[in-house]
């Protein structure tokens, strides 16, 4: 019977049954094998080469059971065993075994007889399925004939044994085969690694085994041969040499704590900023942008050594994954490094370590060793380990996985691939991967386009006002509001730059530098246009009428000239009205009125049509103030407070010949309804007011002489208010000061045009460093926001109107300063 088992063992079993514990082969008529759900999966054929039965075997007996004679467990918790086979190796290595019983739900038990032999048929429920298996001390599956013996891997260990096993330091100066025969000899042993050096104790060991129990958890090791407990040794492919030149810690003895080499571990970053520890990435990295050209070349470096694995269930030779990410012996500098955490794990795999490493954001590399996790951060150096227990440590992202993972479209790629002036046109998308070769997606982003329209409409609008003020009122500057529209916007599109930069990404250190200079530049602005304006009130007296400009009346605009007599031993301030005259009545000497003009024009607004009434505080005029004899105006003295508060009183002759001086009359009285006109000064009068006579010109349309900023309707001291708000934006706003828009006062600044050139420089502070900072957008941004983590879509329109700026202030000083060089024309 033993004969014909062997027989069937080696060339195969013919499709018959014995009861108890005879043959049971099941064959379809294809000739295929049948899965059988309670034993295994594996169904064996003639490409598979099985383990060889021992000597005299029986075969097992399913749906049996050996109640009773149970030995004590003295080989390492044997009865959790998963696979009869385990079990009855269990019993071969025992002398006082003599059958055993399996059970999928119980595990292995040893029996010192078989006298409770009794059948035990399959226990299948709505949750599990149980079913039992028993033999001899020698025995094999007569089912499947008997398990598939893989082939050693070379360059490969498993991971570190269990703490309950017997051998679970590992035993050195063993050979391969000793070491194969040791983890049969144990129950739950169901892989070993035999290492040809074997770092413990600060000394490195030859010939070290070491048994695990679990062939899924593995690393390449050079000088490493693992083998399943049903395994053979095929040896080693000739593809590679065996065992390779050995690596620290296996070299020498006492090189524990000693700082690692990372250029010698494959797989282990070798700069301290890899992406690979979980960081931005070294200068290589970084450097490789182009996904779209294949694998960069630090991810895919070949091994210094060879590795076959065997892959059981094809019978093949594979590539492991993540082979050479692991090293053992090799973990983080525990003086330079900082632990994250120290977990502990029900289970004993570096993939798992590693896993909870990539969970956390601030881990960098992990390390493994006996159920704990170590998670650490700030890895800059590496160190060796010779000390039990050998840590397995690795980065937290292996070259596999990020090959895997592809490569980025980030904005470094767009820039790689086209230029940084792209990126103020392209749409850069925000986590989105490509496989490694495949190009990225290529689109304009349309918000730029919508927002340079926007800067284009409104400046054509600020134009188009423009030239429709200059054809009603003919002395609009065009270019003036052109330029301060062009340096508000800029400022209005910085403002949504910043914001762009805090709401897309709010980190970086450029939209706190942007947010920063705009608050600075607003303080600035407006602390050197009240310093500019205090100076101009205080030499300028035109000025300081413009600034002081306010109403005493709801009907009347007025002058008020502050002055240091003001309020003297008077109760109420008197006025001196000045009544109007053409230059046609200034040169006849004539004292008529201008001619009343229609009621339809007098009811035209009242900012353009409003009779006009110049009136002075009374202490302010001196005796000496004289006007031109073409000004026939009267003089009264005031009346007690008694009488009548608007008396009127006679004209009288005064000292100076034909000139004569102001009269108190009735303010309502003094200014002919209906004039536009105002009172032309002499050279008397400039004296009195520090009027420059310069400041004269022609009316277009009433050939009157008139000062410029006079021809225009005063406001109710809204001029400041105007500056200060219009410096707000820039400096160069204030070109609007001086553009004589829509014949308001505050657009007509009456101070020289010449005083704002240089402080119109100024405007620099803000201008020169706003278009710093887009530049920095555009070409120092990065996906990992250091500075800017993308470039917004109003970039370039910010750049634009920046440079225009900018550009236009320097054109116009150096035009100024070549205008002051040259002679005045005539000389």
């Amino acid at each position: 019977m033993r004969a014909l088992l062997l027989v069937c063992l080696i060339s195969g079993c013919p499709p018959f049954m014995r009861r108890g514990g005879a043959f049971r082969m099941v064959q379809e008529p294809d000739g295929g094998c049948v899965e059988d759900s309670r034993r295994s999966s594996d169904c064996s054929d003639e490409d598979h080469v099985t383990v060889a039965p021992p000597a005299n075997a029986t075969c097992y007996e399913w749906d049996y059971t050996y109640e009773g004679f149970d030995l004590p467990d003295e080989l390492g918790l044997g009865h959790t065993v998963a696979r009869p086979y385990d079990c009855q190796r269990g019993c071969a290595s025992n002398e006082r075994c003599v059958g055993w019983t399996h059970s999928k739900i119980e595990g292995c038990y040893l029996k010192s007889s078989n006298a409770g032999r009794k059948p035990m048929p399959p226990n299948k429920t709505e949750t599990q399925e149980n079913w039992f298996v028993s033999g001899d001390k020698f025995s094999t599956d007569c089912d499947r004939g008997s398990l598939v013996s893989p082939c050693y891997e070379y360059n490969v260990a498993c991971i570190t044994g269990w703490a309950r096993s017997h051998y679970r330091e590992g035993m050195a100066n063993v050979t391969l085969e000793e070491c194969h025969d040791l983890c049969r000899g144990v129950p739950m042993c169901t892989v070993f690694a035999w290492h040809h050096r074997y770092p413990r104790d600060m000394k490195v060991y030859e010939n070290m085994c070491i048994l695990c129990n679990n062939k899924d958890r593995k690393i390449c090791t050079p000088g490493a041969i693992m083998g399943q407990v049903e395994g053979r040794d095929c040896g080693p492919p000739a593809s590679i040499t065996f065992p390779p030149q050995p690596l620290p810690p296996l070299t020498e003895d006492g090189m524990h704590g000693k700082l690692a080499d990372p250029a010698k571990y494959w797989g282990l970053p070798t700069d301290s900023n890899a992406r690979a520890l979980g960081k931005e990435g070294t200068a290589e990295e970084l450097a490789y942008q182009r996904g779209d050209l294949g694998v960069p070349s630090f991810l895919s470096k070949p091994l210094r050594y060879g590795v076959t694995v065997n892959d059981t269930d094809n019978n093949v030779y594979y590539h492991l994954e993540n082979c050479g990410c692991y090293h053992l012996g090799v973990q983080p500098d525990p003086k330079s490094s900082t632990l994250l955490a120290s977990m502990k794990l029900q289970l004993y795999p570096a993939e798992q370590c590693q896993q909870l490493c990539q969970e956390d954001a601030q881990c960098e590399a992990f390390t493994s060793s006996f159920f704990v996790c170590l998670l650490w951060k700030d890895v800059s150096k590496w160190v060796l380990d010779q000390v039990e227990p050998i840590v397995v440590s690795g980065p937290k992202w292996c070259p596999a996985a990020l090959i895997d993972a592809g490569y980025s479209c980030s904005i470094e790629h767009y820039r790689a691939r086209f230029s940084s002036w792209a990126l103020l046109f392209l749409y850069v998308p925000s986590d989105v991967t490509m496989p490694y070769g495949q190009s990225c997606p290529f689109h304009i982003d349309v918000g730029v386009i919508a927002f340079l329209m926007v800067a284009c409409v409104l400046l054509l609008t600020a134009g188009g006002l423009a030239w429709h003020s200059r054809r009603r009122h003919g002395n609009t500057v065009v270019w003036r509001v052109m330029v301060a529209t062009v340096a508000m916007l800029g400022t209005v599109f910085q403002l949504a730059f910043a914001a762009f930069l805090f709401v897309d990404s709010y980190k970086g250190w450029l939209v706190y530098v942007t947010m920063i200079h705009l608050i600075c530049m607003v303080l600035f602005n407006e602390v050197v246009v009240i310093l500019k304006n205090l100076n101009w009130v205080m030499s300028d007296p035109s000025y300081r009428q413009w600034f002081d400009s306010s109403s005493t009346s709801p009907d009347r605009r007025t002058f008020k000239l502050q002055g240091s007599d003001r309020g003297r031993g008077h109760g109420t301030l008197l006025k001196k009205a000045v009544t109007w005259c053409t230059v046609e009545n200034r040169l006849s000497g004539s004292t008529s009125t201008p001619p009343d003009e229609d009621e339809d024009e007098l009811d035209k607004d009242e900012d353009e049509d409003e009779p006009f009434t110049i009136n002075f505080p009374i202490d302010l005029l001196s005796d000496a103030t004289v006007f031109p004899p073409s000004l026939v105006l009267h003089h009264h003295q005031e009346q007690d407070e008694q009488q009548p508060a608007r008396p009127e009183v006679e004209p009288h002759e005064h000292p100076h010949g034909d000139e004569a001086i102001l009269s108190v009359q009735s303010v309502d009285d003094a200014t002919p309804p209906g004039t536009h006109s105002l009172p032309t000064f002499s050279a008397s009068l400039d004296d009195s007011f520090g009027v420059s006579t310069d400041m004269l010109v022609k009316e277009p349309h009433r050939g009157a002489e008139i000062r410029a900023s006079d021809s225009l309707e005063w406001e109710e001291g809204r001029g400041l208010m105007f500056v200060l708000f219009a410096s707000f934006f820039s400096i160069s706003v204030l070109h609007v000061c001086w553009s004589n828009l829509w014949s308001r006062a505050f657009f007509a600044i009456p101070v020289a045009s010449d005083a704002f050139v240089s402080l119109e420089l100024l405007s620099l502070v803000g201008s020169l460093p706003m278009l710093a900072i887009q530049a920095c957008a555009v070409f120092l941004s990065s996906s990992d926001g250091f500075l800017a983590a993308y470039v917004p879509p109003v970039t370039l329109t910010c750049l634009v109107l920046s440079a225009i700026n900018v550009v236009g202030v320097l054109v116009r000083f150096v035009w100024w300063l070549v205008a002051r060089r040259q002679p005045p024309k005539g000389k």
